[in-house]
């Protein structure tokens, strides 16, 4: 019977602790000998007194495989921000709420949203209320009246905005209405200028 042999990969582990509110960079570079073979820098990042970020680096892996920078901005135990590297890359903090994309799901028959975003995104759906939140943690909100002929949607109004934690921002009447008539075989939405 052969043993196995189980090999630990030690990890460097690095974490910073804020001084005083203004902001940081961190620039990380590997080298081989005296030749650098990697490197990558988060710059700009906000910080406080009670700020923490923390970043792990497997010392056989290098910079290549860090895992995200992981930031605490008010020390309360929650990551507020996460930024990848990108090698040869200077890594900036996302501020930008993802924008929405929003069309109608032929195979569900109801509302199809969609987050634009540099970063991925992802979407949940809570009643009526359509959230886009992208790798950053920033989010948009967009509130819905509804209504359904059986499984169809028939009516869509899109009544309210939320960017992050900003107040709901309630949209004209008219902004985005979608009407579907099952009778008629026909689709109307009606998308007016909001100035």
């Amino acid at each position: 019977m052969k043993r196995k042999r189980i090999v630990t990969v030690p990890i460097i582990h690095l974490e910073l602790k804020g001084i005083a509110p203004g902001s940081f960079t961190l620039e990380m570079k590997e080298f081989l000998d005296d030749e650098e073979i990697a490197g990558t820098s988060f710059a700009g990042i906000p910080s406080l007194a009670e700020t923490t970020a923390t970043l792990d680096i497997p010392a056989n892996g290098g910079v290549a495989n860090s895992s995200p920078l992981s930031v605490d901005q008010n020390g309360d135990g929650t990551i507020d921000m996460t930024l990848t590297p990108k090698l040869g890359e200077v890594v900036l903090p996302d501020f930008i709420n993802p924008e929405a994309k929003i069309s109608v799901d032929q195979n569900t028959k109801d509302l199809l949203i969609e987050g634009i975003d540099e970063s991925p995104t992802t979407v949940s759906k809570n009643g009526n209320v359509y959230t886009i939140t992208d790798t950053s943690g920033n989010a948009t909100k967009l509130f819905f009246q509804k209504s359904f002929a059986g499984k169809h949607l028939t009516f869509a109004k899109l009544t309210a905005m939320q960017y992050g934690n900003e107040p709901k921002i309630s949209l004209p009447s008219s902004s985005f209405i979608y009407l579907w008539n099952p009778a008629l075989i026909s689709q109307t939405v009606a998308v007016k200028k909001m100035c």
